[in-house]
């Protein structure tokens, strides 16, 4: 699969998936499929990959991301295409969890981030209720507002603390 990918054989990479071959599967300098696609402008092939639960997340030895391997601006759309989920949605949608908080957060502008769902709760309320840390550093990194309350008057701290996600408490305490 990974020399497929590398060589832009398409119909031989969707072959492999429909055949079951493992899209995350890692040679010698932990780069996969999606890797090396991204890196030599394969687009149909990224596309084809992240459509098949390729992880965008792993890293490779020179700790490089499949995006951060993509040159282009054609290869770098097609993640950003997979990457335009509503934000409330991506933080329940299981592949969120298995390939990490924080992947296609960082598309998103603030203001997005911000916004609130039907209960006026913000992504960092939610994130802080389902003890996804590593997205809260992120949301806080990106300047979310901490304090931020939702409809009835909780903070991120106060539902942290309620579901017992220990490590986020702390964490909001020593950033708000």
């Amino acid at each position: 699969m990974i020399a497929a990918a590398k060589q832009g054989k398409y119909d031989l990479v969707s072959w492999l998936i429909k055949n079951k071959a493992d899209v995350n599967a890692q040679d010698k300098f932990n780069y996969t499929a999606l890797h090396l696609a991204a890196a030599y402008d394969h687009s149909n092939i990224v596309d084809l990959l992240l459509t098949n639960m390729a992880n965008p997340t792993l890293l490779n030895v020179w700790n490089k991301t499949p995006l951060e391997e993509a040159k282009s601006v054609n290869c770098q759309s097609v993640f950003k295409k997979h990457s335009s989920m509503d934000p409330f949605n991506m933080i329940y949608d299981e592949s969120t969890k298995i390939f990490g908080d924080i992947c296609w957060f960082k598309y998103y502008p603030i203001e997005d981030l911000e916004k609130r769902d039907s209960f006026s709760r913000t992504l960092l309320y939610v994130a802080s209720k389902w003890g996804h840390l590593e997205l809260v550093k992120f949301l806080i990194d990106s300047k979310a507002h901490v304090n931020t309350t939702q409809s009835t008057g909780s903070t991120p701290l106060h539902t942290a603390a309620f579901y017992g996600h220990v490590e986020t408490v702390h964490f909001l305490l020593d950033n708000g």
